[in-house]
């Protein structure tokens, strides 16, 4: 069967999924929909094309981008301000006349008014950290000009000013709680990207069902136009035959009902491969024309000899499953996000305590130079400056936060809900999944063994018939019985490899997780020994 190596298709999943095939001629395969495809090729381009893959690949990066939004908390932020500032302010009378007479020849007049000119440069850079601290740091240099300078004959002053504070919470967001937003978003993005290997997964169950539906309706079509041309023969041979007066002229209505029969067959299956390639292309994500242009190629790969029967496998197996179950993780990891939450909203209950501390230095340069702005924060340097600050703030009735919680709690309580039906639901899928894999493994080694005897008595009977030992009638209800068995073997055939798709599905290993890959090993769809191997 082409494309039915022991190759894995592998790729990405965080943007997307970039297959890389160890089957050579996939790639060209795949530049032309018209030729018919492997199974790895339909996988390829399942896994580039489909819908709800892409859909999902969206979804990861919203995630990814709540992430990096949260993350954005703690980085450092620079603030850089210039300002100058004029401020003048009216005397009263007796100022007027008291600065006119000491200033006024000093300052060309009459004063009337004070003039005040304050230039300021800062910096402030803060950090929070995901303790809770927030440390900042503040540089500045103030330069004040004015009529009070001239008032005091004092040159502009240049006062330059080094902070350093540090704020600790005592109670709310003290701690790791700080960061508790950040963990939560990292949660949904874990989720998110489970939901794409979920995703996947059933996107590649899709892919595989429909693929093997539509080499099963192939098969159906074949079948049916044997059948067809088989009996269209038998009439014409009966025909000479009653020509021939070997045969009464009333046995060619019954080949002639059985034709038509015949034909109707051929008709629904022709039905039946259209609808089958229109399933396939919908779920590789093709357009109308290239689906109309699909087409397959390959075989059923053949009953796998070990297929597991015991009953003792299942409690391993679902006991790996709940590993291996990217919905499952999924929802673990939403609980866990609902439950950090929570904490959160428990610490938005308690009081706002805080305590600052803070360090300095201030210096002071004289003079008109610029460069006094820069010699301020170096020159004339006075003792460090220290302080310490306790504030403390609380809510009366504290409903916003008491709501808030209510809400988170229910939250959680629905994800926990959700976490253990879905345990339960896929204990019982793989156990379902499980056993139709048995069973549908036993159907086809019936229907083999129906076949071959069917077709071994059409034979005989046939020859009956030349002898005349044997109607007309005996020979086409055999050969229906044998046209159904065959039918019967494609459609038990066709579920035992559903049943491998489903079961795999089921059991979380149709996507595995290696590292930083993701990958889909085709050997699990083709063979059944992998199922007691994972339960060891």
């Amino acid at each position: 069967m082409q494309g039915a190596s022991s190759g894995r298709v592998s790729g990405r999943a965080v943007l997307g999924w970039v297959v890389a095939l160890s089957v050579l001629g996939s790639a060209q395969a795949l530049a032309q929909v018209g030729r018919p495809l492997g199974l790895e090729a339909v996988l390829r381009q399942t896994l580039s094309r489909n819908p709800a893959i892409r859909l999902q690949e969206r979804q990861v990066e919203l995630a990814r981008g709540g992430l990096q939004q949260s993350a954005g908390s703690f980085d450092p932020s620079l603030q850089l301000s210039v300002s100058q500032k004029r401020d003048n302010q009216p005397l009263n009378d007796y100022y007027r006349r008291l600065y006119t007479t000491n200033y006024g020849s000093q300052l060309g007049g009459a004063v009337t008014e004070t003039r005040s000119d304050t230039g300021i440069v800062g910096a402030t850079l803060e950090k929070t950290l995901r303790n809770g601290l927030v440390l900042s740091t503040t540089v500045s240099s103030t330069r004040t000009d004015g009529t009070t300078n001239a008032f005091n004959r004092w040159a502009p002053q240049n006062q330059g000013l080094i902070s350093f504070n540090l704020t600790v919470p005592l109670l709310r967001n003290a701690g790791l709680t700080a960061a508790a937003g950040e963990r939560a978003s990292e949660l949904e993005w874990q989720a998110a990207r489970q939901d794409l290997r979920q995703v996947v997964a059933k996107s590649v169950q899709s892919a595989v069902q429909a693929y093997w539906g539509l080499i099963a309706a192939s098969k159906n079509l074949q079948i049916a136009r044997e059948g067809e041309a088989g009996m269209t023969r038998l009439l014409e041979d009966t025909r000479k035959l009653i020509a021939a007066d070997e045969l009464p002229a009333a046995e060619v209505n019954l080949i002639l009902a059985s034709l038509a029969d015949r034909r109707s067959a051929r008709v629904a299956a022709e039905t039946a491969l259209l609808q089958a390639r229109q399933s396939l292309g919908a779920v590789m994500g093709l357009d109308y024309p290239d689906t109309e242009r699909l087409a397959v190629d390959g075989d059923f790969p053949p009953l796998s000899p070990d297929v597991p029967e015991q009953p003792g496998l299942l409690p391993a197996l679902r006991e790996q499953v709940l590993i291996r179950r990217p919905d499952l993780a999924a929802a673990r990891f939403r609980r866990d996000a609902a439950q950090v939450r929570v904490d959160v909203a428990r610490d938005n209950l308690r009081p706002q305590l805080n305590l600052a501390l803070g360090a300095g230095m201030a210096g002071l340069s004289e003079g008109a130079a610029g460069s006094n702005f820069l010699g301020a924060l170096r020159d004339n340097t006075a003792s460090p400056n220290t302080s310490v600050i306790l504030t403390y703030q609380t809510a009366f009735g504290n409903n916003a936060a008491e709501g808030v919680l209510a809400q988170r709690v229910a939250a959680f309580d629905t994800a926990a809900i959700n976490h253990d039906s879905l345990v339960r639901a896929i204990g019982l899928a793989v156990e379902s999944a499980y056993a139709g894999l048995v069973r549908s493994a036993q159907q086809l080694k019936a229907s083999a063994e129906s076949v071959a005897i069917y077709q071994l008595s059409l034979e005989n009977e046939k020859t009956k018939n030349r002898l005349g030992t044997s109607t007309i009638l005996n020979v086409l209800n055999v050969n229906d019985s044998l046209r159904n068995a065959r039918l019967a073997q494609v459609s038990n055939h066709l579920n035992y490899l559903l049943s491998l798709a489903t079961l795999g599905f089921e059991t979380g290993t149709l996507v595995g997780d290696e590292a930083a890959e993701s990958s889909i090993d085709l050997n699990r769809l083709l063979g059944a020994a992998w199922v007691a191997r994972m339960a060891l």
